[in-house]
Parts: structure tokens; C-alpha cells; sequence
């Protein structure tokens, strides 16, 4: 009886079945890769950004010129922080400092807000609604506010003369006292006063383009409490503001002037 031979070989169907099943599998392992909005991905780069910012306060320690650089990278991951926000919500973000000499935290803290109609009524005006946390500045480290925001007995110019100061001080600043609510939109979410800094529109554009300036300032007593001293005009360092949003990092007197 002659004998019955089965040989594998190169059986097409067996390869078939197992080029079918890797495919298969790979199908499973690798899924179909879903791409971000443009939105979302303003939230997570505006999130990064004053994560950063947080470290680069912790790493200040007591060289100035250290906390300078660190502080202007807070004014930066602040305006990233504002445009994601206006885009997230669709409405106008505005960076704000605080305003009030008898706080610590008079031109040396930051809040991120946006402009909410909070009763659905257009005969009231809108408010701003803070959003995140108090953003603040390294030690030592203050924006510097127009001239004619506030007299001489809580803020003033040395080095040696006020003249030296007449280019230095900030373009892009309403000194209107503002303040800020909670999500109610009837609760204030303190007692403290606030200027308007930066407003930016859901495309990231702005009406308020001009320059932040940050300087060292000494902390002395004020005539209502607390009051500044700025007296290293060479020390100057910050951000112009273009119409388009976008923030150029300048350092110097001269960057300012021109």
C-alpha cells in the first residue's frame, strides 16, 4: 500500500490566514489616532506655560537679575493663560494687577479674568469673572504703572531723577479701578482694587497693544499703606504687545525708548 505524504511548504492558504491575523492584531495595538481642537490645544499650551512660570518662581532665590528673568517669564505665561481662556470661553480675557496700596500684592500680583454677562439682561453692564489663581511676580519684582496712575506719596521714581523714568512705564495699562467676581457674577472675590492690563478678543488679537514693564522696586511705608520705590531704571525688563497678541520679550531702557 503506498504511503500518504502531507508536506506544510510555503501553503498559501496558511501564510494567507496568518498575514490576516498580524494585520489583525496590529489593528488592535495601533488605534485610529483622534487630533486635537484648536482650542483645546490653547487650554494645554496656556496650562504648560504658567506651570512653568510657577517653577521659574520657586528657582528666583536672591539674585535679582535671576528674579527678573523669572518674573518676565510670568508676564509671558500670563498672556498665554488670558488667550486660552478668551478662546475656551469665547468671550474677551484681560490680564489685571493689583491696584491696592494697602495689600501686599499691590503691582506685584496678577488675576486672569473674562467678560460674562451674568444676568442675560443688555440694559446691565457686563462683569469680569476672575479665573485660576493670584498670579504673582518674583520677590522684589512690581510692573511698573504709568506715572499718572498714582501720586508720588505711594509710588516713586528715583535713579537718580524722575526723569530718568519719563520712557519707563508701562503702555498697555488702563488705571480705571476694575473689580473682579466669582463665577455668581455678583460675589466679589475680595476687597482688593484692580487695573486692566492686556484685553484679548477669542482670536488672540488686542486693542490694548503697548508694553509691560517690570522693575525692582524697595517696599517703604506708603501714605495708605503700602508704597514703592523705583529707583534701578537700568534694570528694566518685560513684553511689547502687538495688536495680533503676540509678546516680544525686551530688556533695557534703550528697548523701551525706541
Amino acid at each position: 500500500m503506498p504511503k500518504m505524504g502531507f508536506t506544510l511548504g510555503s501553503n498559501s492558504g496558511f501564510n494567507g490566514m496568518h498575514i490576516e491575523s498580524t494585520s489583525f492584531r496590529l489593528a488592535r495595538r495601533y488605534p485610529r489616532i483622534v487630533a486635537f481642537t484648536l482650542i483645546e490645544m490653547l487650554v494645554v499650551i496656556g496650562v504648560i506655560a504658567i506651570f512653568i512660570g510657577t517653577i521659574g518662581l520657586s528657582i528666583g532665590g536672591g539674585n535679582k537679575g535671576v528674579a527678573m528673568q523669572n518674573a518676565q517669564g510670568t508676564l509671558l505665561s500670563s498672556l498665554s493663560g488670558a488667550r486660552a481662556k478668551a478662546a475656551l470661553y469665547q468671550t474677551t480675557a484681560a490680564i489685571f494687577v493689583n491696584a491696592s496700596p494697602d495689600g501686599s500684592g499691590f503691582m506685584h500680583e496678577l488675576r486672569i479674568a473674562i467678560l460674562v454677562d451674568h444676568d442675560n439682561n443688555p440694559t446691565t453692564p457686563s462683569v469680569w469673572v476672575a479665573k485660576g489663581d493670584v498670579i504673582a511676580f518674583s520677590d522684589g519684582i512690581y510692573l511698573v504703572p504709568p506715572a499718572s496712575a498714582f501720586p508720588p506719596t505711594i509710588i516713586t521714581y528715583e535713579s537718580p531723577t524722575v526723569s530718568d523714568w519719563t520712557k519707563a512705564h508701562s503702555t498697555a495699562y488702563d488705571s480705571s479701578e476694575v473689580e473682579l467676581y466669582a463665577a455668581d457674577g455678583t460675589t466679589r472675590i475680595d476687597s482688593m482694587k484692580y487695573n486692566r492690563l492686556i484685553r484679548l478678543t477669542e482670536r488672540g488679537t488686542t486693542s490694548d497693544a503697548g508694553s509691560l514693564i517690570l522693575a525692582p522696586a524697595r517696599v517703604v511705608p506708603g501714605a495708605t499703606g503700602l508704597g514703592l520705590v523705583f529707583d534701578e531704571v537700568q534694570a528694566l525688563r518685560g513684553a511689547r504687545v502687538s495688536v495680533y497678541g503676540v509678546a516680544t520679550l525686551v530688556e533695557g531702557l534703550e528697548s523701551f525708548s525706541n
